[in-house]
């Protein structure tokens, strides 16, 4: 009476494993980075301080967490404000005038960021107007109402704190 020997017949399944894993792992290249995607409309990110902001609840009146407000009929001005229930950096408005589309400007007017975490009573920054602040917009859509661009600046309050807002980004609609 022969017997099967079940030692033998896991050795092609083990064979094929070690192939298809040295497969797997020799293919990627370390270097490759991921493609960042795009979030999905509508967003409004930064970094503050090299670490992730986004905007999370609601206003105290009910409002979304971030908005854009635009009227071409007084020089091009435009204004952002943001809010987060979450987080120490709980508000953040910006706002500038003669915005063009593909063109940097200066954001020169209003920059506020309310930091609840700070615990010396200096919770109010304002613009370093010896650092580049600036608003950059890539695509403008009138008739939908959509505006998409970039942003960075820096800010200061009274205590000598600072903030470095980098990698803004926005897609939204505005009124």
């Amino acid at each position: 009476m022969k017997t099967l020997n079940k030692n033998n017949s896991s050795i092609p399944t083990f064979l094929f494993l070690l192939v298809i894993s040295s497969l797997t792992i020799f293919s990627c290249d370390p270097d490759d980075e991921p493609v960042p995607q795009e979030p999905r409309f509508p967003y409004f990110l930064m970094d503050i301080d090299g670490e992730p902001w986004y905007p999370y609840g609601a206003t105290p009146s009910g409002f979304p967490p971030f908005d854009v407000i635009y009227n071409p009929e007084t020089d091009g001005f435009i204004s952002f404000s943001a809010v987060s229930t979450k987080d120490d950096i709980s508000n953040i408005s910006f706002s500038s005038r003669h915005i063009e589309l593909g063109q940097k400007h200066e954001i020169s007017l209003n920059i506020l960021m309310r930091d609840r975490g700070n615990m010396e009573g200096c919770i109010k920054y304002y613009p370093d107007t010896l650092s580049s602040n600036w608003i950059f917009i890539s695509e403008w859509n009138e008739p939908d109402r959509k505006i998409k661009g970039t942003f960075e600046f820096n800010v200061l309050n009274e205590c000598s704190d600072s903030h470095q807002v980098t990698n803004g980004r926005f897609y939204m609609n505005y009124d």
